[in-house]
């Protein structure tokens, strides 16, 4: 009998294991949420190595909460060690489980009841210990949202911890009165213009010191509590980004004199522009950079990184050197594209590309929404996609008499140019291309039928 049950429970362990796998995949959490890993590699790209924390400051607790990157990552690596280890053991007390009670069962059929009672013991035992390890893994999640909380605070207050300069345009939102609200330029002398105030210094601080020295300065004579926030203005304008780049690089430069990033005395490279880290790059030891394998060790690029204008800059005798490299060729391994050397100290400027401005086209007459339409001409638009998009031609529309009022530069006379939309629908002439500024003109059918 012994070695009958012996077989048996063998034989059960083996088909539980398959059940398991099925739990296991049922029990995956579905939630595209990022987890902390995720944000802690995706921050890093941004950010960078940060300083060496203490192996006391690397262990999980709830009251300390992680000041570095790298102790949010040794307080995550021990999560997960902490977790692989629970869920070994979840999976190995489920699997003897399943055996036991499959075991019970047979006993139960004719088997002797003190070995029965001994069974239901077991398996009493098995349940309790499953029990106790699901509650400590729900103490684990709980922590791992804990972490995240605590990272995301982190991310925000690191990302305001930049340098104010001359020359930068800020976005000034004061809650309690709307009317200082504007975008202010911070003058020569490092300060902006406030409305019935006048002079803020506000230049070589953090944007945190800027927020407090406009506040002080707004309830001092203008409010009895001011919520002020200050950010950096959008520019669409290039020359205004290129300024922005130079003055990113002076902030860099003055984190790196600082000590702030990086270590004094190690060589580093210049990253300026839309780079998922800017500021100062220690160059790795025994690692000799160029332009593409320094922009993908630092943390790669943004997402609206003009990846065919990247610059080099050196410095030569008092001379800047500046050369183009296309990156995106150099990805797409196109021959005869070079990929140039990057020595210590020397600027990789990632610029942003050129955002399309909307430009309007007019759409009069027998259409279902006439009217004004805002399109971007980064492609070739016809006439019969901008019908299609005032929603196409209204009953008794005369397809074949439609035609453009176009601008003729220098002259104040407009140019008509016929389109016979029905012929082109059926293949036979080609449609004709839109510019900006056009008028689309659909007239009504004399007879009331459609063209």
């Amino acid at each position: 009998l012994k070695k009958l049950l012996a077989i048996q429970e063998k034989r059960n362990e083996l088909l539980t294991e398959l059940q398991l796998r099925k739990v296991n995949e049922q029990e995956k959490p579905s939630s595209v949420e990022e987890s902390p890993d995720k944000m802690l590699k995706r921050y890093a790209a941004k950010k960078g190595p940060s300083p060496p924390v203490s192996e006391s400051a690397s262990k999980p607790s709830s009251a300390d909460t992680p000041q570095s990157l790298d102790a949010f990552q040794a307080k995550l690596a021990l999560l997960k060690k902490e977790q692989l280890k629970v869920e070994e053991k979840l999976q190995k007390i489920i699997q003897q489980r399943f055996s036991a009670q499959n075991v019970l069962t047979q006993l139960r059929q004719g088997g002797d009841e003190k070995m029965i009672d001994q069974q239901q013991e077991r398996v009493r035992k098995l349940l309790d210990e499953e029990h106790r390890l699901q509650q400590q893994l729900q103490t684990i999640r709980e922590q791992f949202i804990q972490l995240k909380q605590e990272f995301e605070e982190f991310i925000a207050n690191e990302s305001r911890n930049d340098f104010v300069m001359p020359g930068e345009k800020l976005e000034l939102i004061v809650a309690e009165d709307k009317t200082f609200n504007g975008t202010y330029t911070v003058r020569r002398g490092g300060y902006i213009i406030l409305p019935r105030i006048g002079r803020v210094v506000v230049a070589g601080k953090t944007r945190q010191e800027a927020e407090l020295a406009v506040k002080k300065a707004l309830e001092a004579t203008q409010l009895y509590k001011a919520t002020v926030l200050l950010e950096p203005a959008r520019m669409d304008d290039p020359e205004e980004q290129t300024k922005e780049l130079e003055r990113e690089y002076l902030r860099a430069r003055i984190k790196y004199l600082r000590g702030e990033d990086g270590d004094i005395g190690q060589d580093v490279i210049y990253l300026v522009g839309a780079t998922n880290r800017t500021g100062p790059w220690p160059i790795p030891k025994n690692f000799q950079p160029t332009v593409l394998t320094t922009l993908i060790r630092s943390g790669g690029v943004k997402k609206d990184a003009d990846l065919e204008n990247v610059r080099l800059l050196r410095n030569l005798n008092g001379k800047t050197i500046s050369e183009r490299v296309n990156v995106k060729a150099l990805m797409e391994g196109k021959p005869g594209v070079l990929d140039l050397r990057v020595n210590p100290n020397d600027i990789i400027v990632v610029p942003e590309a050129p955002k399309l401005k909307l430009q309007t086209v007019y759409v009069t007459g027998k259409v279902m929404k006439p009217g004004p339409i805002e399109l971007k001409f980064d492609k070739k638009i016809t006439v019969l996609t901008v019908i299609l998009k005032a929603g196409g031609f209204q009953r008794f529309a005369n397809r074949s008499k439609v035609y453009i009022l176009r601008e003729i530069p220098g002259e104040n006379r407009k140019q008509r140019i016929d389109v016979d939309l029905k012929a082109v629908s059926r293949g036979e002439k080609p449609d004709v291309e839109v510019k900006p500024n056009d008028v689309i003109v659909v007239p009504e059918s004399f007879w009331g039928f459609g063209g």
